[in-house]
């Protein structure tokens, strides 16, 4: 009938919490369960849902398959120079070398704060930018 307050705190972290027929359900996330801190996975209520909820059980078992295999970053660019020497210009002309990283398929990879410096190295040097966006 009630949650203690930090299993609420914990359940909350790795499942999506709604009111269904006046009582406080929760469902499997996926997407939480593989953002979800070390110590919270290690919490007594993970475990006892791992075990008692087939819905978590297969979330929990799934995000274990994948983890590590998918990274997600925020703040960051990529940006595809197929030009060899252009890239190797982009890459030579920035001081710290974890600045850019360069990725398979002429891509590279470099935070949003270098944008500005990069477009403006690259329309010095006569290339021509093109953009897309995500709909």
């Amino acid at each position: 009938m009630t949650i203690p307050y930090t299993a609420l705190e914990v359940l909350a972290s790795f499942s999506i919490l709604d009111v269904h027929n006046s009582n406080l359900r929760a469902t499997a996330s996926i997407i939480k369960i593989g953002n979800a801190l070390e110590t919270f996975r290690k919490r007594n209520i993970f475990e006892w849902l791992k075990e008692n909820s087939s819905g978590f059980r297969t979330a929990i078992e799934m995000a274990q398959k994948r983890w590590g295999k998918q990274i997600i970053h925020e703040n960051m660019m990529i940006a595809r120079v197929k030009d060899l020497s252009l890239k190797v210009q982009i890459e030579n002309s920035f001081d710290d070398p974890k600045s850019l990283v360069s990725l398979p398929n002429d891509y590279i990879a470099f935070p949003c704060d270098l944008l500005p410096a990069i477009q403006k190295l690259v329309e010095t040097s006569g290339h021509v930018i093109k953009k897309a966006r995500a709909k």
